[in-house]
């Protein structure tokens, strides 16, 4: 009797594709309504007046960006499409369990290549018949990531005479209770001139499908795809609004919506905005996706053009579903215009040195004017002035890790320039001092300030130039020695360090994560406490809200001994680890 060797191979796929389904051209209107309201109050003394402005207009759909969503068949709404038209199989994932002999070639026996919507050549998976030794029961186990209703299944090759002609095809909601979907003994249903054998069943609730090969020839059976159709959506989608247009330069605020949203559903919804009515290099990026209604949005203002996306996702048999968008903002402007830049732009890696932020401020009688102002700061600073016009000004400072707010006794109304000049230690590239305008006349709806950008370089962003020796930079304690007795006084040490540039290519700097981890030990090297131990990417470990605390207990919670520890930093690094040891002194 021929042994069985029983051959495993598993191959997980995490990059999701988009799936498209094509968008008829005579459909001009999308089907929700696109809806701008603002009110806000404005106080001049003791009296209130009420400002208004609404403007109701036809959105329209973006169809050549527009992917996998529906806006025909359910009019007035969007929602996700089908798996009539699209493959729902595609960019999911696959195991393959080999009975007999197996390919040598490790690309022909490679599940992903079934998944992949490519029939040609380069991309099949082989089963070796009887010629080979291959033996009746080879299978693959297709995972479409979430519950789908289908209904058919092709399987495509590019050798019809080397076509799997003998099969069986369960479905189920797991790999356990499946059930049988389909029967074929001779392929008799397989088209030339498609290319393919298409599976027509009834419309069944599966996540996972089962093909197994029943009946083998002498000569290999080649298969280059496995597509899966039927009635259930989508697990994806994404309308993008052609650029919708304001009669004035407004400031944007929040996101409201109309639908429903059911269980293991989500919708996101994100935006940009430029100057002019043609999407150009005065367009800002896409903002992050919210999600609730009233969230704010942050994108560059004031702006008259906006266009907006609509992100749809379903993990279950249903699609979320938005029947009204309405986008709010302010129609009377805290300032019209701004311009803000950072001086020097360049600076050493890791060199602690002074900059300006400054802010060229342009008012129009009718601006409400700001008194808060509030600055994100991708290293800790110290605010050393504030000037306007040259001259300083008085201000409270509101400092943490990552943001600084400025707040003024009096209302800033008058053009000029706004001098923010503060210390830091830049240690990330290009990232952005951000800048945001806010007045107590108007609630809830600060203004984003503008910055220029000059070869993808926004002006408020600072370049840096060398390369720093080290991964671990400044580390340093500030107490020490420290006494975690409960008074209130020196009870913990602070642990502070900079996290440089940690990814490779240059172009990724500062979104690689690495595994960084922050120990104590006794002198004998034996650790007694884990304050930190995780992937993470180059950061500022210092400054008010983010330094590393060791407060003199152990993994347990108890007090240590009074005497001197070791405090270990070390991160993995391309050449193997990085470390720093500092020493650190216990006492009562």
């Amino acid at each position: 009797m021929m042994a069985k060797r029983i051959s495993f191979i598993f191959y997980a796929c995490t990059l999701f594709v988009l799936l498209q389904t094509s968008l008829q051209a005579q459909f001009s209107v999308i089907d929700s309504i696109f809806t701008k309201t603002r009110t806000y109050k404005i106080w001049n003394g003791t009296d209130s007046v009420l400002v208004t402005d609404t403007i109701i207009d036809d959105s329209r759909i973006d169809v050549v960006n527009s992917t996998a969503i529906d806006v025909i068949n359910n009019k007035g709404k969007i929602q996700l499409s089908t798996g009539l038209q699209t493959n729902l199989a595609k960019g999911t994932s696959a195991l393959i369990y080999f009975l007999g002999a197996v390919n040598v070639d490790t690309a022909q026996r490679n599940p992903l290549k079934l998944l992949d919507g490519d029939v040609s050549s380069s991309s099949d998976v082989i089963f070796p018949g009887l010629t080979n030794k291959g033996i009746p029961g080879s299978y693959f186990i297709v995972d479409l990531k979430a519950i789908r209703s289908v209904n058919q299944i092709r399987l495509c090759t590019y050798i019809a005479s080397g076509r799997i002609r003998s099969y069986t095809v369960f479905g189920g909601l797991d790999t356990v209770t499946m059930e049988k979907l389909y029967v074929e003994k001779e392929d008799t249903i397989f088209s030339s001139a498609k290319g393919y054998s298409e599976l027509n069943f009834n419309t069944t609730n599966v996540r996972y499908l089962k093909f197994r090969v029943d009946d083998l020839p002498n000569n290999d059976m080649v298969l280059s795809d496995f597509q899966v159709f039927g009635p259930g959506f989508l697990p994806e989608g994404m309308m993008y609004s052609t650029v919708r247009t304001i009669s004035k330069n407004v400031n944007f605020s929040t996101i409201r919506y109309e639908g429903s949203i059911p269980n293991l559903t989500r919708v996101f919804f994100s935006f940009r905005t430029g100057k002019n009515a043609t999407i150009d290099t005065t367009w800002g990026i896409w903002s992050d996706e919210v999600s609730g209604n009233d969230d704010l949005f942050d994108v560059p203002e004031p702006r008259r053009f906006i266009q907006y996306r609509v992100h749809l996702f379903t993990d279950t048999l249903n699609t979320p579903v938005i029947e009204k968008i309405i986008i709010n903002y302010d129609t009377e402007l805290l300032v019209s215009e701004t311009k803000c830049s950072i001086n020097p732009q360049q600076a050493t890696v890791l060199k602690e040195q002074d900059f300006t932020l400054k802010t060229v401020l342009t008012f129009k009688p009718t601006d409400i004017g700001f008194d808060t102002l509030l600055f994100t700061t991708p290293s800790p600073v110290i605010i050393k002035s504030v000037l306007f016009n040259g001259v300083a000004i008085a201000y409270n400072a509101k400092t943490s890790f990552k943001e600084v707010q400025l707040t003024f006794p009096a209302t800033v109304k008058t053009s000029g320039n706004l001098d923010i000049i503060f210390r830091t230690t830049p240690f990330v590239d290009a990232k952005p001092h951000t800048m945001r305008i806010s007045s107590n006349k108007v609630l809830n709806n600060p203004q984003r300030v503008d910055s220029d950008t000059k070869d993808g370089i926004d002006g408020w962003s600072i370049i840096l130039v060398g390369v720093p020796s080290k991964l671990l930079n400044g580390v340093k304690l500030t107490k020490n020695p420290f006494t975690p007795n409960g008074d209130g006084k020196n009870d913990y040490t602070e642990i502070e360090f900079f996290l440089g540039n940690i990814a490779e290519p240059k172009t990724f700097i500062g979104t690689e994560l690495r595994n960084l981890s922050v120990k104590i030990h006794d002198l004998t090297g034996r650790n007694i406490r884990t304050v930190f131990d995780a992937p993470t990417n180059a950061s500022a470990f210092k400054g008010e809200g983010n330094p590393m605390i060791w407060d003199g207990r152990d993994d347990y919670g108890k007090i240590v001994r009074p005497g001197i520890y070791l405090i270990q930093i070390v991160i993995d690094a391309d050449s193997g680890t990085e470390q720093v040891t500092k020493t650190v002194v216990v006492a009562y």
